[in-house]
């Protein structure tokens, strides 16, 4: 069988063609995510986000990708990002580096950036590469903290909590329905969306309450780039732990005698991770001492028996939800509630 990519494949200047690239919204593990105007004879569409993946010329690798692609075009979910399309060009990713095969995929674009940028919004938030379109400034109003020049810790009410914390149960219980984990759960990948009456009024400075169940935004899972279909979890040999690192379940973070990552992905990883974003909905902070150093970090969630809560807050958390986050991170996965059990 041939292993390298075949010349038909490729739709050549399509990108260019039918998109106008107006700024970058984020990287992941994979590639990188832009939002981009459609456009037809100069006509706007609509915005949308595309993500560029670099495939190489690896038809094993393009088929892999291209198999979780289309399994993804399939979900249709009101709290999962919607996939429209995909196809292969050659693209210099770089400056000055060489034009390589990727894959284009379109997605539809959340009008309320992410969930870290909603709680951790930072003074000038079109600085960053993954800055919303809409700045913190349109997003209703809650009490913020603040703990450095750049950064103002907004801390959720009740009803925010459990309005969020609700959407992106609904989400993953649908992923989970089909036989899909997610594997990289956290508040970057979880997007905002807000009704188009709601949007309209934030553009005209308006805000609406935090107290209002119809100004909430709705809550999007993003960025499959590291989704697993389980049915083909026995075809991967892990080489290394996948997802992002204080949102990992400590038995992904667990090695064998060999140094090789253990084969222990299932959905009660990504229950773990619901649980630490729980928390972060709760406290706008996770539960570690130190996050930027890794072997600290890997230690202190290797060693997590038991989570001791913050003695106070902005908002006072009912003993249910801490019972319910000491539960979704318990280290034995087996104890860990299924998503429909936490709904």
């Amino acid at each position: 069988a041939a292993t390298h990519l075949s010349p038909g494949i490729f739709n050549q200047g399509y990108y260019r063609n039918f998109f106008v690239e107006e700024k970058k919204l984020g990287r992941g593990l994979r590639g990188s995510v832009f939002l981009c105007q459609h456009v037809l004879d100069k006509i706007p569409l609509g915005l949308y986000a595309v993500k560029k993946v670099a495939v190489g010329d690896n038809k094993v690798w393009l088929e892999r990708m291209l198999r979780e692609v289309k399994l993804l075009e399939t979900l249709r979910h009101p709290n999962i990002i919607d996939y429209k399309h995909s196809w292969i060009e050659l693209e210099q990713l770089t400056r000055f580096g060489p034009k390589v095969p990727c894959l284009f995929i379109l997605m539809d674009c959340a009008n309320g950036g992410n969930l870290e940028e909603y709680i951790e919004g930072s003074a000038e938030p079109n600085g960053s590469e993954s800055a919303s379109p809409h700045t913190n400034a349109q997003l209703p109003p809650t009490p913020t903290t603040p703990t450095d020049p750049r950064r103002r810790v907004r801390h959720l009410s009740l009803l925010q909590i459990y309005t969020m914390f609700h959407d992106i149960c609904q989400g993953l219980l649908h992923l989970h329905t089909l036989g899909i984990i997610h594997r990289d759960i956290k508040p970057q990948n979880l997007l905002l969306h807000y009704s188009d009456h709601l949007h309209h009024h934030q553009h005209q400075h308006h805000r609406p309450s935090g107290k209002d169940p119809s100004a909430m935004p709705r809550v999007i899972l993003s960025d499959f780039g590291e989704c697993e279909d389980m049915s083909h979890l026995e075809q991967r040999d892990r080489t290394g732990a996948t997802g992002t690192l204080e949102y990992m379940a400590p038995e992904l973070l667990q090695v064998d005698q060999r140094g090789r990552y253990l084969d222990a992905y299932s959905v009660k990883a990504d229950v773990w991770s619901l649980g630490m974003i729980l928390y972060y909905l709760c406290y706008s902070k996770l539960p570690f001492t130190q996050i930027d150093n890794v072997d600290i970090l890997r230690s202190e969630i290797l060693g997590l028996h038991g989570i001791q809560m913050p003695a106070e807050g902005q908002v006072s958390i009912p003993r249910v939800v801490h019972e319910l986050i000491t539960t979704m991170l318990n280290p034995n996965p087996d104890n860990r509630p299924n998503v429909i059990d936490i709904l």
